[in-house]
């Protein structure tokens, strides 16, 4: 093996040196004092990738031992500034195990804020040094550094060795330190606790993991043991302005007071004038901010308190996560039991693939020969005009070979339609109407190429005052115009008069990212008969139209295939779209390949999200609790084209009463116009959100008559036969059974007791427990949508293809299809292939969503297969004994066709909005979900302690996936309602643009 040894890479733009020692670090770093360390490049690549940072020397500093080592004595913990995070994660686990130290609270309030920095990829390359020289003002180790006065050992060439204590004065600004520009660090020292020391950290984010902190703290006290007064505070905040602050005017405070409650309320003043944050500051949120330093503030109070009463328990030791899975196996055992592969628990049919990586979507297709690359700009503004743009410099960057725009497309085919109006643009012309659309692409040879173009592409605008919320909307009268907005039951007006309770409210519901896995991407090929396009996207057919439409060619030229999507929920409904279309556009004027990926932010930002909603009620009961009028007034953030909202509206007007018998009630819709991207389909397609709103009005009834909302639930719910206010008879209503179930499966009564037991022994810490229904109707909103087509090819070797109009996008859809296929025609798994979603083999497809994918298509396979059994009766009746294989060569040799197409179509499917009634649905599913919450009232921070849910699923065609579906959607819904939010600026501009907006 060869001694490892020093290097430098020379590029066009970037010096990369690697030293082995610090000698040869320190002079490199005095040659290029601004040049940048680099170890797991966590920082510094995002300033180059998002933040167009250039940055033309870097030094990786992994080969430099003495940055590495590690020490421990009597009085400190010295890590190398190289040194990884999970490196010190191990080691404090090791430190801990083995109790070599008796000082060990500072190690493990590390342990405990390294389980919660970042994510377990980010930990094993961020590096300590690192962080402390980011000088994030949300850094989660910061605070402990700075309240422990931890010590750097630096060194530079030109100063040589010194140690600088990490204090109030360190750092001068927002990611700025004391420490000179050549100087590096080699070490830090992390104190251990003295005498009578204790030492608490708290963060506070959206997610317990993986997720940047909103507020974090750190504070450190030392107590007399005699007189119990306070002779070393330090306490030290993150997320409170510019950088990590040492709160010194509050330390001084506390120092030489008593240890009580009374001293840390008095404390409180002083901290609130040293953290004051000003409305407007980064990151929003300025109260809550400001509340949860006064929260941590006193909760590191109550729990040193505890501490020193000797009832402590470590909260750095993870918690353990059991999950059981149970499935009713007596439906596909009984009578009508069909024997093969369906109701059985068949893996993915990719999942293989998936787990090893080896899976391809679109954007891991071999390059073609003469492929371009396209990156697209987008409006930085959220309404304004366009009064110009310059992309001369763009164009005349190395390997760009255009830019496309308005300007270049004829103003017809620049309009598309994905709904009731035709009020998209692929380009935006003379206006933006929200932050991230499409105004033009850069076309280039690579997609590093195309980035930087784009980033050289100005506009200039003219600002106009954006209408960004629903209450922006309804003061400005912003509304789309519905086809059916109004939906009236029975005769709400008056027996309002007779009603014993009334009660007003309303209820908002946020924004949701799809954040599927893979973005929006797409490769599309120009043909000698037309238009190839492998596209992300759920929607095949509408895809193709779209781009027949623009380039003025019949749809019979233009073939859309979808192998796999990663993901969808919606997000790929539509809004794949546009960016298909520009992509298409740029193909054929150039004729040549044109592939797109965004990236993460980039899809954040000009995609779209799960409709806000705005809902307020007006409800009236009786002394008994049944509910018998409401009036609702449902208002979505449609965004600034229709889409979809229309429909999403529609189906939550047809969900207003959740799982309940309520007889009167009025109901009025508003799609709310605003300048930001167009919302559009999501899982649950505005159920969820209006569900939210009826479950408020359920509790709120309890409320007032002091009675559980559960006992409110029971006494109102659906049972078979009840028909809906809509006029649709309930058939095969299990809704009281799953509710039984779940009670039983969840020992509600005995765990309403434990939490009220709970609650009334704690103060600041309270538990909840909720039973709560779902009723959800089961098809496309029109009719004509419920249909779907499928083709069949048995080979002569007994192989079959299979083709469907539905999408794979991880859901497990082709394997069901498979297990149809194999059921029906009595045949193995193994021989049966399904191939890409192809609009050139199944035409006319609809868009695989509304929870309709497996229904719809997996009749259209059925339905090929009984006609290829059909085909085959003469032979098999003939040769009763002969095996598939022999079947299908007697059939070959017979002259009889072994390629089939099935269709399918929902019968007595309809919705007559004018009179109110109807049959929109083929059926409901049913669900029932119990769970149990812990939340720390000084913070808001909660834990989900336990969830049952037991969900009628008919006879599942396979329970490993559809138990999959069911936790994956209770998970998605539980950040919908809990962690999830999308913030934006008051001009328009997405804020959370990551994870950061996400829940876990």
């Amino acid at each position: 093996m060869h001694p490892p040894k020093s290097r430098k890479y020379i590029g066009p733009d970037l010096i990369w040196y690697v030293p082995l020692n610090l000698k040869e670090l320190f002079n490199i770093k005095k040659s290029y004092p601004d040049a940048r360390i680099i170890n797991g490049n966590t920082e510094v690549g995002i300033e180059v990738k998002f933040k167009i940072s250039k940055v033309h020397v870097m030094i990786q500093t992994t080969q430099v031992n003495d940055l590495h080592n590690i020490e421990i004595n009597d009085n400190f913990l010295q890590i190398g500034a190289s040194c990884s995070l999970s490196k010190i994660e191990e080691l404090c686990d090791h430190l801990i195990e083995s109790e070599k130290h008796s000082k060990m609270q500072i190690i493990k309030e590390i342990k405990f804020m390294l389980q919660v920095f970042a994510g377990k990829q980010i930990r094993n390359v961020a590096t300590l040094g690192g962080n402390i020289s980011t000088g994030s003002p949300i850094s989660d180790l910061l605070p402990i550094l700075l309240s422990t006065s931890s010590i750097l050992r630096v060194g530079s060439a030109t100063y040589g060795l010194r140690d600088v204590t990490l204090d109030s004065k360190f750092f001068l600004g927002y990611r700025k330190n004391m420490l000179k520009n050549e100087e590096i660090i080699i070490n830090v020292l992390i104190p251990f606790e003295s005498q009578n020391e204790y030492f608490k950290t708290y963060k506070i984010s959206k997610r317990i993991e993986d997720d940047i902190a909103i507020v974090n703290g750190a504070f450190l006290y030392q107590i007399c043991p005699t007189t119990t007064n306070i002779l070393k505070a330090k306490v030290a905040f993150g997320g409170i302005g510019p950088y990590t602050k040492l709160l010194n005017q509050t330390n001084s405070f506390l120092q030489g007071k008593p240890w009580n409650e009374s001293t840390f309320e008095l404390a409180m003043n002083r901290l609130l004038d040293e953290t004051n944050i000003p409305m407007g500051s980064p990151g929003g949120m300025e109260r809550y901010r400001q509340s949860l330093v006064l929260s941590l503030f006193y909760k590191s109070f109550l729990d040193i308190n505890t501490e020193r009463s000797g009832k402590v328990t470590s909260q750095y030791k993870e918690k353990e996560f059991k999950s059981i899975q149970l499935y009713d196996f007596s439906l596909s055992q009984g009578k009508n039991s069909v024997q093969g592969t369906i109701q059985k628990p068949k893996k993915h049919i990719s999942a293989d693939l998936h787990t090893t990586g080896e899976a391809k979507y679109v954007d891991d297709y071999n390059k073609t020969e003469n492929e371009i690359f396209c990156v697209f700009v987008y409006s930085r503004m959220s309404n304004a005009l366009i009064k110009s743009i310059e992309y001369s410099e763009a164009v005349n960057s190395p390997g760009v070979l255009g830019f496309i725009s308005s300007k270049d497309i004829p103003k017809e085919s620049n309009l598309f339609c994905v709904s009731l109006l035709k009020d998209e643009l692929i380009f935006a012309d003379t206006k933006v109407n929200c932050y991230g659309q499409i105004i033009g692409a850069i076309l280039a040879d690579t997609r590093e190429h195309a980035k930087d173009g784009a980033s050289k592409v100005q506009v200039d605008y003219e600002k106009l005052d954006p209408i960004l919320t629903i209450e922006d909307a309804i003061e400005s009268s912003s509304f789309f115009p519905l086809p059916h907005s109004k939906l009236q039951a029975g005769d709400p007006s008056n027996i309002f008069e007779s009603c014993d309770h009334i009660i007003e409210g309303k209820v908002q519901t946020g924004a949701q990212e799809h954040f599927y896995l893979e973005t929006q991407c797409g490769l599309i090929v120009p043909t000698e008969t037309g238009i190839l396009a492998h596209s992300s996207t759920q929607n095949p057919t509408e895809t193709q139209q779209c781009i027949a439409k623009m380039l003025n060619i019949p749809m019979n030229q233009v073939n859309v295939s979808v192998k796999r999507l990663g993901g969808g929920f919606g997000g790929k409904e539509t809004r794949s779209i546009p960016f298909t279309l520009a992509a298409a556009w740029a193909a054929v004027q150039y004729r040549k390949p044109v592939r797109f990926a965004l990236e993460r932010d980039e899809d954040m930002i000009m995609s779209s999200y799960r409709h806000p909603f705005l809902g307020k009620y007006r409800v009236g009961f009786n002394d008994g609790g049944i509910i018998q009028c409401v009036d609702i007034k449902l208002y979505a953030n449609a965004g600034w084209t229709m889409d979809l909202s229309f429909a999403a509206m529609e189906r939550a007007m047809l969900h207003c009463e959740n799982s309940y018998r309520i007889k009167h009630l009025s109901i009025e819709g508003f799609c709310c116009k605003t300048n930001l991207p167009s919302n559009t389909a999501f899982r649950g397609f505005g159920g969820p959100q209006v569900m939210m709103i009826v479950e408020n009005y359920i509790e709120r009834v309890g409320d007032t008559l002091n009675m559980s909302p559960e006992s409110i639930r029971e006494i109102n719910m659906y049972q078979e036969g009840d028909v809906t206010y809509y006029g649709q008879e309930l058939e095969n209503c299990s809704l009281r059974r799953c509710w039984q179930e779940c009670e039983a499966l969840s020992q509600f009564s005995e765990r309403r007791r434990s939490v009220d037991e709970f609650n009334l022994g704690n103060k600041w810490r309270k538990r909840g427990l909720s039973m709560i229904p779902t009723k959800y109707g089961i098809a496309f909103g029109l009719p004509h949508l419920n249909q779907a087509g499928s083709l069949i090819h048995v080979y002569k070797d007994g192989s079959i293809l299979a083709s469907h109009g539905g999408v794979e996008m991880g859901q497990g859809l082709h394997i069901k299809i498979a297990q149809i296929i194999s059921t029906v025609l009595e045949v193995p798994l193994s021989i049966i292939s399904i191939c890409n979603t192809m609009t050139d083999k199944v035409p006319n497809t609809s868009a695989t969503a509304a929870s309709v994918g497996s229904d719809l298509n997996g009749m259209a396979i059925k339905a090929a297969c009984e006609e290829i059994n059909k085909r085959l009766a003469p032979i098999v009746d003939s040769y009763p004994k002969a095996s598939w294989n022999e079947i299908i060569t007697l059939a070959y040799e017979s002259s009889i066709s072994l390629s089939c197409t099935g269709f399918y179509s929902t019968p007595d499917l309809g919705m007559n909005w004018k009179e109110g009634k109807g049959r929109p649905f083929n059926y409901f599913t049913y669900g029932v979900g119990c769970s149990v919450v812990e939340v720390d009232l000084l913070t808001g921070m909660h834990c989900l302690l336990k969830t049952d849910i037991v969900m009628d699923l008919g006879e599942s065609l396979n329970p490993a996936i559809d138990i999959g579906q069911v936790e994956g959607a209770f998970v998605q819904g539980y950040g919908l309602f809990t962690m999830e939010q999308l913030l934006h600026t008051p001009d328009g501009e997405l804020i959370t643009k990551g994870k950061q907006g996400e829940g876990g």
